[in-house]
This record gives structure tokens, C-alpha cells and sequence, in this order.
């Protein structure tokens, strides 16, 4: 794996995280991400930007630009992008917009150009709820909807007002295009004692029309369901035992050749670990690994993507792939030197042939 380029924390630009990737009007690659200024919290203020990278992947290029700000919504923040292309032509582009006190809902806008220029932007959930969805959490599905993948926590009235209790999954689902979304029934964690519930939830489809639903939990797991009509409804989620990883977010994305990769923390204890009878537990995010599957049930022995350390933590993965290479953008920051865990953002690549 080749690092291509680090978006490293600065005192005007305090967080660079969760992006997502497309292939723009002129043939380069964009790769858009939540770019925050003066703080380095989730409620803190940012942008939405785009970096350009070359057709190949191989080099980050001159013109950054700024596609929207906190301020066109009222809002205290704007962060963590999806795309889906359209068969039409269209380029979808989701994110949250953050209005503070428990207040986030997802918005879409749509491009007819290539990215140039995005327009009809429209909140896609309303309500005073707290609906996030993560980077690249968004598909366009076999048979032509789309499924954009949220959690939502409960809303907490009065003087602490704010969010609070298990997360729930739920899924929005588009058969027109974008046109309108049916919100799905709420999904819950199968063990009631974790704090997180299941949170920071995704989706992704088989060569054979399976949808495998994924999400983060405290257990020390991620929990999987699975959908086998298009993404309507979804099998109870249960906890995997094979993606074992601190509470942190999965990325599981499609491959230019059908397979699919798995990008996560894998804490499965080592064999030095089980051996010596002392394994270690701690919650940091890292190593970060990948698996690859064709059915969704078989998967890949991990491959590490980045090693483990104590204070690197590696996470919100979006994934861009060609015939010919693998884009990775996934925070890599160090609590040490960068201050906290999701301040620095980097690119890497792998050609599709390195993947195993």
C-alpha cells in the first residue's frame, strides 16, 4: 500500500475526517470530506471540501475548493459524505447538517455535471431528531433503489438537553431516484446491556442480491444483519464473530471485480497474545485490516492495512475502486502529535491485484 497524502491538523484547521470519494467532470478524483476550523469536536464548526486527486489516484493535485458551509444551513456544523451514481447520470451527494442540542438530519443534493455544481438540496428526514449517517454509507441497490444507512439516539429535553441512551439502526430507501425516501422500522442491539446499542450502521450488496447490514458496538463486535429483498426489511442483527474490533466504524464496500472488502480494527488477540495468557483489550483503534468476500458469509483471513500502535487510531474508511486500484481515505491520526484521534486524514492506494 502506497500513502498518497496526509490532511494533517493546523491551528486554522483543527480536524480532517470521514470523506468519501468520485470520479469527477474532468476525469480526476474527488474526495470529499468534513473539514473543521477553530475545535476538533463533533459539534465544532467545518466545511465540507474537496481535494483533487489525478485519474490515477497517484498524486493529490492543486484546487481545493469549499462545497458547503455550516452557515448556508443556520447550523452549527455540515460533515461525513456519501455519493451514489445514478443510472441517469446523476451524482448523489449526502451529509449531515448539525443544528446542536441533539439536532442532526441528513440532506441530499444532486449534481448534473459531474460535480461541477450540486443543486435541490433538501433535508431528507425532518423532525427535531438526531439522525446521523457516516461517510460512505450510501448505495444504489440491484434493483435500482437507493439505501442511505443512519442510527438515531434519543432526544434529551430541558436543562441537559442533548442525546442519550442506545443507538438504534435505521435505513432510508428510495425507489424514484431520490425523489422521496420511506423511512424503514427501527433495528436494536441483540444485547439490551451494551451502552453504545448499534451505531455507525452501513450497507452493501452481493453479486447474488444479498444486503449485509453492519454496525459498530462496546461489546467488543461488530453486529451484521441481512436483507434479501432489495434492503425492505432486514433480519434481526446478531453479533459476528468475525469482526471483532473495539467500538469503532467498519467500512464494508464493492470492489471493481465483484468482491467485496471489509476495512476495520481487528482485535482478535494475537498469538503471542494467547499464548502468554495475556490478551490484551484495550479500546484503541488499531491495527487497521481488511477482509474480502464474494458471498458475505465466507471472508478472508485480515490483511493489515496499518499496524498497531497505543496511539494511532485508523477509522471512517471510504473506499473508491477501479479496474486498476483501490483508494483508501480513513482518519490516521495520533493522539500524541495530531491531539486527538480523528484529526488527521489520509489517502493511500493499492492496486486491485495487491488485494487479497
Amino acid at each position: 500500500m502506497r500513502q498518497i497524502h496526509d490532511f494533517a491538523p493546523s491551528e486554522t484547521n483543527r480536524r480532517n475526517s470521514e470523506g468519501a470519494f468520485y470520479r469527477r467532470w474532468d476525469g480526476n478524483i474527488g474526495f470529499v470530506y468534513s473539514k473543521f476550523l477553530d475545535g476538533c469536536e463533533d459539534f465544532s464548526r467545518s466545511v465540507i471540501a474537496e481535494a483533487v486527486l489525478s485519474p490515477d489516484g497517484t498524486e493529490l493535485l492543486d484546487g481545493e475548493r469549499i462545497l458547503f458551509t455550516a452557515a448556508q444551513f443556520s447550523a452549527q456544523n455540515v460533515m461525513c459524505v456519501s455519493f451514489v451514481n445514478m443510472p441517469d447520470g446523476r451524482l448523489l451527494l449526502f451529509f449531515c447538517v448539525r443544528h446542536g442540542g441533539g439536532h442532526i438530519n441528513p440532506w441530499l443534493y444532486e449534481s448534473y455535471d459531474g460535480g461541477q455544481t450540486f443543486v435541490n438540496g433538501r433535508e431528507i428526514l425532518s423532525g427535531l431528531r438526531y439522525v446521523p449517517a457516516e461517510n460512505d454509507r450510501a448505495i444504489l441497490t440491484r434493483d435500482g433503489s437507493i439505501i442511505l444507512a443512519l442510527y438515531e439516539l434519543d432526544r434529551m429535553e430541558g436543562r441537559y438537553a442533548g442525546i442519550g441512551g442506545p443507538s438504534r439502526c435505521i435505513f432510508l430507501r428510495s425507489e424514484d431516484g431520490g425523489r422521496s425516501f420511506t423511512e424503514s422500522e427501527a433495528y436494536y442491539c441483540p444485547d439490551p446491556s451494551l451502552k453504545s446499542g448499534i451505531q455507525e450502521n452501513g450497507v452493501v450488496q452481493s453479486d447474488d442480491g444479498t444486503i449485509m447490514a453492519y454496525a459498530r458496538t462496546d461489546g467488543g463486535y461488530q453486529c451484521v444483519a441481512y436483507s434479501y429483498d432489495d434492503g425492505r426489511t432486514f433480519s434481526p442483527f446478531e453479533a459476528s464473530d468475525i469482526f471483532i474490533s473495539p467500538c469503532s466504524p467498519m467500512t464494508v464496500s464493492r470492489l471493481a471485480d465483484g468482491r467485496i472488502i471489509a476495512v476495520y480494527n481487528d482485535h482478535v488477540p494475537t498469538e503471542q497474545e494467547l499464548k502468554s495468557g495475556i490478551v490484551n483489550t484495550w479500546s484503541g483503534r488499531s491495527p487497521l485490516v481488511y477482509r474480502t468476500s464474494r458471498d458475505l458469509k465466507n471472508w478472508s483471513d485480515p490483511v493489515t492495512l496499518e499496524p498497531r500502535c497505543q496511539t494511532k487510531n485508523y477509522c471512517y474508511t471510504g473506499v473508491f475502486s477501479t479496474d486498476e486500484f483501490v483508494l483508501l481515505g480513513y482518519c490516521a491520526s495520533d493522539t500524541v502529535t495530531d491531539g486527538g484521534t480523528l484529526n488527521r486524514l489520509r489517502i493511500s492506494r493499492l492496486t486491485l491485484g495487491e488485494i487479497k
